[in-house]
């Protein structure tokens, strides 16, 4: 079916039909509008919306990391037990070495009781360190307590050793008069 375009357009009547007068110019002026560049539209739309988006990811995240982060720190009812205990006996063996010192001139016996006790307490703070990173281990936690059961007998015993000495000045005393 090849035909012959020059045919095809000798077929149409378009002989008795005339174009407006300014078919021309709008026919132009179309042309000349759809070769001018269109201004490029701004996404700024897009930009704000990914914009506040990744704000709401920072702000979720910083806020979950926060709740994480309380949630860890907060203590345990064992914990809170335990500093309570602590509090209690520490209180006591200040008490004790006060009454100690108070009770006795002789300058080397609280030395040597101060290094034992020194000592004590750096065993103490060993063991301390241990139970915060570990506070489900029974066995750190008793030896906790025993640390400092043993301080505040070791300050009892010194009590007890004093008032011994003192009752014997004593009763040497009176016994001399």
């Amino acid at each position: 079916m090849k035909r012959d375009i020059r045919e095809l357009f000798n077929d149409i009547e378009t002989e008795g039909k005339k174009l407006p007068k300014n078919h021309r110019m709008e026919f132009i002026e179309k042309l000349n509008f759809s070769t001018i560049e269109k201004p490029k539209k701004r996404h700024l739309g897009l930009f704000l919306k990914v914009a506040a988006s990744i704000a709401l990811i920072i702000t979720f995240g910083y806020y979950m990391m926060n709740q994480k982060n309380s949630e860890i720190n907060k203590p345990t009812s064992i914990q809170v037990q335990v500093q309570q205990i602590e509090k209690d006996y520490l209180q006591q063996i200040d008490d004790e070495w006060k009454n100690f010192v108070r009770a006795t001139d002789d300058k080397e016996l609280i030395k040597v009781y101060q290094q034992k006790l020194d000592d004590l307490n750096e065993d103490y703070k060993e063991l301390s360190k241990s139970f915060k990173e570990n506070t489900n281990n029974v066995m750190v936690l008793e030896d906790l307590i025993g640390n400092l059961q043993n301080r505040l007998q070791l300050l009892k015993d010194i009590q007890n050793h004093i008032k011994i000495l003192n009752e014997k000045t004593n009763t040497y005393e009176t016994l001399t008069l």
